[in-house]
């Protein structure tokens, strides 16, 4: 196994990993880190474009640091080894796993975004945590949706938070950024109806039909979906809260909407 050996922080290579890890450098290099075995090997089963990975000693000698490494070789990565206390400055997780790759992020256009029989897109309107947004990226690739739409006003999908939080799931389907025109006219092209989260909605998400084609937004964690988004959903879902909390984590509200799409779609036709 070819490998080569940094341990100066000085190094352009640890500089810049280390900017991914504070998330101030994605956009401009076009790579996002993942940290850990569980993101490294869904980046290889992805066959996503691994550019380096960073290991430390410790690692390399398990069983499973062995076999990953071995594998991140054959698929083309450079394989470098730190010692630990740089492997901690270019992870952002306090306690790094002994293993950090650096991938190269894709830019989906909506344009490109691949036809679909019965297409199931989450549209994420502003949603601001990295937390919200990586579990809402994992519970779309769970649900089996075709594209999470990002609109302006959304975190980076690449920042190091949020990569965690999607668990890997994000190798798994499009992630696409829009603005809110691009995004009502692209549906209205491929005929696909709008459906918004509304505290106030005209219909309890129970009772729409969600069976066919259908792009469902929620909306930023405190305002709730945009007033221009509202202004043009075919119809607006109200989730029935019973209880006396007022609102629901966005995360949550995309699950149930996404999930009742699936609970729908999954029973047999009527006769």
């Amino acid at each position: 196994m070819k490998t080569r050996k940094i341990s100066s922080a000085a190094h352009p290579l640890i500089q810049q990993a280390a900017a991914l890890a504070r998330r101030r450098r994605e956009e401009e290099s076009g790579l996002f880190s993942a940290e850990g075995s569980h993101l490294v090997e869904a980046a290889l089963e992805a066959s996503a474009p691994i550019r380096q990975v960073f290991f430390s000693l410790g690692y390399r000698r398990s069983e499973e640091g062995e076999r990953l490494l071995l594998r991140a070789e054959r698929a083309g990565a450079e394989l470098i080894e730190v010692p630990d206390h740089l492997l901690k400055k270019i992870c952002d997780a306090a306690t790094p796993q002994g293993i950090m790759a650096m991938v190269a992020s894709s830019a989906t256009p909506l344009s490109a975004l691949p036809r679909s029989e019965n297409p199931l897109l989450a549209v994420c309107d502003a949603i601001s945590d990295p937390g919200n947004l990586g579990t809402i990226i994992r519970i779309a690739d769970a649900a089996g949706a075709d594209g999470v739409i990002l609109l302006p006003g959304c975190c980076a999908p690449y920042a190091p938070k949020v990569v965690r939080a999607t668990s890997g799931s994000l190798f798994h389907l499009p992630m696409i950024r829009a603005n809110p025109e691009e995004l009502t006219e692209f549906l209205a092209g491929r005929g696909i109806p709008l459906l918004a989260t509304d505290l106030n909605g005209d219909i309890s998400l129970y009772d729409a039909d969600l069976r066919g084609p259908c792009a469902l937004v929620v909306g930023n964690e405190s305002r709730g979906t945009s007033p221009f988004l509202l202004e043009r959903a075919q119809r607006r879902l109200r989730i029935p809260m019973p209880g006396k909390a007022e609102s629901l984590n966005a995360a949550v509200a995309t699950a149930l909407c996404l999930f009742e799409a699936v609970r729908q779609r999954s029973r047999p036709p009527q006769p």
